[in-house]
């Protein structure tokens, strides 16, 4: 494998844990406009 198919695969890898990583924040972010504090200490703790 060459330098930048490397680059290129870490890159791909990268945004696919900033999109988890978002979706994470939505998911607590939602949890907590409902008033559930609870509920997204316990999804933060998992």
């Amino acid at each position: 494998m060459e330098n930048h198919e490397v680059c290129e695969e870490i890159v791909t890898l990268l945004r696919k844990q900033r999109h988890d990583f978002v979706n994470h924040l939505q998911v607590i972010h939602a949890m907590l406009q409902m008033d559930r504090r609870e509920k997204a200490l316990l999804y933060i703790e998992e």
